[in-house]
């Protein structure tokens, strides 16, 4: 809660608990205040807390999408959840769900730099995820306008999830990563790929900048795995991106999805969580 909220509130309540002789119109300005109050629009503004979660591929098809697709999903549970992707590049959600069959776009357009943007509300609208229909790219550069855009959704909901995929290259990204409360990485089990990006590329300008509010997410795990150290052989790998060479920890393990439930969710235009709730455990993990 905003700390001005609270002392307000902690004023009135004080005053309330006191005595006082009030006229009557003094009385009627009194009980007015105590509706305003209670009234459930503004304790709910009051007590939102918006936080803003960037989420990127190190490199491609490590399913840093799935991952934010089904925790956006999840978290439109138990609150108001907005979803959106890299403000240069179209689309993935609007063909994965299925939206224009949905039918669930807003009449407005939420943004002023892309007229191409459309909100589609789902779950009774607590989650709303912004995706752009067009199909090409209208600029290589993140813009000052893209950041007010997000800004704009971020008010929406009391969490805003930015999905970059592994689009993490364009100029002025470090932006949106300075803005984020948390950035989680996600890589899978392929150590090839991975020590083909960590010794073939520099380190990204934002990555030892970031390091505190990082999450290292590694994507299909198997407990086989473990045998092997594999998950220590990844750590290994990531610390010499970093200027101190500490190896960074992995925070979560997101377990292989079956592969034939995954093709299912996919054909029905549905979160994978969403169509079998009984592995949301497998999530809870991000929660922390």
């Amino acid at each position: 809660m905003n700390n001005n909220a609270q002392r307000f509130l902690k004023i009135f309540r004080d005053l309330e608990s006191k005595e006082f002789t009030l006229s009557q119109s003094e009385e009627k300005r009194w009980l007015l205040l105590k509706q305003k109050l209670v009234h459930t629009p503004l304790i709910e503004e009051i007590e939102v807390i918006s936080k803003v979660i960037i989420i990127i591929s190190l490199y491609p098809s490590t399913g840093s999408s799935f991952i934010a697709g089904n925790y956006a999903w999840l978290s439109s549970q138990k609150r108001k959840t907005t979803l959106c992707e890299h403000p240069l590049r179209p689309s993935y959600y609007y063909t994965a769900l299925d939206m224009e069959a949905k039918k669930c776009f807003s009449q407005n357009t939420p943004t002023k730099i892309r007229p191409s943007n459309q909100i589609a509300y789902l779950e009774n609208e607590r989650l709303l995820i912004c995706v752009d229909t067009s199909i090409k790219r209208k600029t290589r550069k993140i813009e000052m306008q893209m950041l007010s855009d997000l800004f704009t959704l971020q008010k929406q909901s009391s969490l805003l999830l930015v999905d970059l995929s592994s689009f993490w290259r364009e100029e002025g990204i470090e932006l949106l990563m300075q803005w984020a409360d948390e950035v989680w990485i996600t890589l899978d089990t392929n150590i090839s790929r991975l020590a083909q990006l960590i010794c073939t590329e520099e380190p990204p300008v934002f990555w030892n900048d970031i390091s505190k509010k990082c999450k290292y997410i590694l994507n299909r795990w198997n407990d086989n795995m473990t045998e092997h150290a594999l998950d220590k052989q990844i750590e290994g790998t990531l610390s010499l991106w970093n200027k101190d060479s500490r190896p960074r920890k992995i925070d979560c393990y997101i377990s292989q999805m079956c592969a034939d439930k995954v093709i299912q969710a996919q054909l029905q235009g549905r979160f994978y969580c969403e169509l079998f709730t009984e592995h949301s455990d497998w999530f809870e993990l991000l929660y922390n």
